[in-house]
This record gives C-alpha cells, sequence and structure tokens, in this order.
C-alpha cells in the first residue's frame, strides 16, 4: 500500500480548513444565512431551519408561480424572534415572541432579517391563494421550523 505524498496531505488540510469556513459563514460572501420559501417548498417541504445567534434573511420568493395563483404569504404566529431592520408590513413585534407576515405577489419577493430568541420547534403558515372560477380558495400549509 502506498503513503500518501505530504502534497496530498496538504490538499487534504486546505479542503477541511475551507470545508469549516464555508460551514461556519453560510456561504462564502459571508452574511446572513438565507431561507428561501416558494410555492414549491410550500408544498414539499415540512421543515426549515432558523439558526440560533444568527442572522437569517427570509425570503418569499414569488417569482415563478402555478397559473390562477394570487399570492403566497408566510406566516410565523408567535415565534420567539428578533427582526433586524425593517418590520414587514401586518407584522406584530413582541417581546418574548412575535407574529411575522410576509406577502410576495405573482412575480415579487418579500424579505425579512430574523434571529431566533429561543430553541424549539414552530409551527408557520403558508398560504397560497388561487383563483377558481369567479372566486378564489386559499390553500394552507403548515411549516414546522427548527430554531437551533
Amino acid at each position: 500500500m502506498r503513503r500518501a505524498s505530504p502534497a496530498t496531505f496538504g490538499l487534504i488540510a486546505a479542503i477541511a480548513v475551507v470545508s469549516m469556513l464555508v460551514s461556519a459563514c453560510g456561504s462564502l460572501g459571508g452574511g446572513p444565512r438565507k431561507v428561501v420559501l416558494n410555492e414549491g417548498v410550500c408544498q414539499n417541504v415540512k421543515f426549515l431551519k432558523l439558526n440560533l445567534g444568527e442572522t437569517n434573511h427570509v425570503i418569499v420568493d414569488n417569482r415563478k408561480f402555478s397559473d390562477g395563483q394570487v399570492g403566497l404569504t408566510l406566516v410565523l404566529n408567535d415565534f420567539p424572534l428578533t427582526v433586524i431592520g425593517a418590520v414587514p408590513p401586518n407584522s406584530t413585534i413582541g417581546d418574548p415572541y412575535s407574529t411575522i407576515r410576509l406577502r410576495a405577489a405573482p412575480g415579487e419577493q418579500a424579505t425579512v432579517d430574523l434571529q431566533p430568541t429561543f430553541t424549539g420547534n414552530y409551527i408557520a403558515h403558508c398560504d397560497v391563494v388561487v383563483t377558481k372560477g369567479a372566486g378564489q380558495r386559499l390553500v394552507e400549509t403548515d411549516l414546522t421550523f427548527q430554531l437551533q
């Protein structure tokens, strides 16, 4: 069996250091950790994660939408969160629990920067409003946010 050369060990060490840096910063560019929610995530994903002690840039991305869809809303009701920056419309900031509402019309995005203040699992609601015939229908999906 051949022994690895010192150059191979150096390459492995460099890869390990870069991997640790990327995982600690969330991305090579640093900044807030991105959590993207769209219509597909609402329908198919059951768990999303927000990191305690980090700024989490939550994005409701409604740039791609199904026929008849007229709005996508994320509601984080009674979550232990601090809003960094502007508070989204129709949101209520409290201590220790806040309700955050992010709504995006078709073709738009809505964003907020959040920092969890406690750990635990919290249920959020993803609401998709769809026109059917002469009326509208609300499709509500529960998502569990893991704050850790």
